[in-house]
């Protein structure tokens, strides 16, 4: 994955990752594991609406333990599930060994699930307009893993369930004269979009619609120069 200074040009798109059959399981594979959904806060939000939101059946959560989300909450190593880990490889094993060959196949070097987590899923049952107020940079991974450098981190989405349409992404370009602009990029079902973790970044507009969740796959990487590999987590 080679990139320049200019954002557009550091996002890639690989179609047919997944196909409709294998979203459909996918879906019910995370639903299934319905009670390990974890309550997740957008950052900017206010608590006291989106605990009142859960209270009636909806919400913001991830499944599995997100990095982004230890950091957030200045947690450590030990806050992570061993047993969770173990249920997200029992039942996603055949998407991460897909992932992981995907990787391979564009970066032409190895790569590892991270020991510290893998790859998960954020989940949104929120049936009103949602805006979010920020933007963020995936650079979490650089307080747990000195191997991490921010310009060798990488962001892999792929979107499961995303209500009539398939949302998209907002984040922030710069032209040749430094000129910083809010920019979209729209998500396709079955591709793996993929884009580097110096990107400002943040989830597009959407409204949740009956019947349907806002699901995604999510990964992020790094890439490990010393022993040559890529490290992949969430």
């Amino acid at each position: 994955m080679a990139y320049t200074h200019r954002s557009h040009e550091r996002f890639q798109h690989y179609p047919d990752f997944v196909d409709e059959a294998e979203r459909l399981e996918i879906q019910r594979a995370v639903n299934d594991m319905r009670n390990d959904w974890v309550p997740n806060v957008p950052p900017g939000e206010d608590e006291e609406r989106i605990r009142k939101l859960a209270q009636m059946g909806f919400g913001f959560y991830t499944l599995g333990d997100a990095v982004y989300v230890l950091a957030k909450n200045k947690q450590g190593p030990e806050a992570v599930s061993p047993a969770l880990r173990e249920a997200m490889l029992d039942n996603f094993g055949w998407l991460y060994d897909k992932l992981l060959n995907k990787i391979d196949a564009i970066t032409g070097v190895p790569s590892n699930l991270h020991p510290l987590t893998v790859p998960g899923f954020q989940i949104s049952t929120v049936p009103f307009d949602f805006v979010m107020p920020y933007y963020h940079v995936d650079n979490s991974m650089l307080w747990y893993d000195e191997r991490a450098k921010f310009e060798n981190i990488y962001s892999l989405v792929t979107v499961v369930d995303m209500s009539l349409s398939c949302g998209y992404l907002e984040y922030l370009d710069e032209n040749d004269q430094g000129i910083v602009w809010p920019t979209r990029l729209n998500y396709e079902y079955g591709v793996l979009h993929t884009w580097s973790g110096t990107v400002p970044h943040r989830i597009g507009n959407f409204k949740v619609e009956d019947g349907h969740q806002r699901l995604t796959f999510q990964a992020h990487m790094f890439y490990d120069p010393e022993e040559n590999c890529n490290w992949v987590y969430f």
